[in-house]
């Protein structure tokens, strides 16, 4: 991979700062190389929405836009590993498939059902929000890389905005730089 498509940086096991698709920060880019946790392990193995809502009942779990934290120690992933970024999503669903053999000799058993979020916000490219909804970023949904969107809605009883619906319902698999 060409040196200036790459991340110059480690994360140093933590989420990597606040970045979008656009940004000239290099937080976008791979590492070198990095790990991959196939299965969802921890807060990553449930399926989150962006946002909590409370009218969809006490067993929805907290949103993903209250999890990802960035630039510091994952809420999402194990120790060490934290969200993947836009492009690692993308590098590993374009190449990260079922009946591939690893190094070990393993044969891996990958699945794209589901979907899975990146931690790369939406730069909107110099544009507000598109009327009553937010585009947070970018996650796959079956065999498809979506931008993720949520539609909000004027609750009268709590006097503000709320989503009605996501289009997103996404697990996380973790990543984390592999340094020498």
């Amino acid at each position: 991979m060409d040196y200036s498509a790459r991340r110059s940086s480690s994360d140093g096991g933590n989420e990597l700062p606040r970045h979008n698709e656009r940004g000239n920060d290099g937080n976008n880019r791979p590492y070198r190389a990095f790990e991959v946790l196939v299965e969802p392990k921890g807060e990553g193995a449930t399926a989150r929405r962006w946002e909590y809502s409370e009218s969809e009942g006490d067993n929805m779990p907290t949103g993903f836009k209250d999890m990802v934290y960035f630039s510091g120690r994952s809420k999402l992933c194990p120790s060490g590993y934290r969200v993947p970024n836009q492009r690692e999503l993308m590098l590993m669903y374009t190449s990260l498939n079922s009946g591939q053999t690893t190094a070990n000799g393993e044969t891996i058993n990958v699945q794209w059902t589901g979907s899975y979020w990146s931690a790369t916000c939406f730069s909107f490219n110099g544009y507000g929000l598109y009327n009553n909804s937010e585009r947070p970023g970018f996650a796959t949904d079956g065999a498809n890389m979506v931008l993720t969107s949520t539609e909000w809605v004027w609750n009268t009883d709590e006097n503000r905005y709320v989503p009605k619906a996501d289009n997103v319902s996404g697990r996380v698999r973790c990543v984390r730089d592999v340094v020498e």
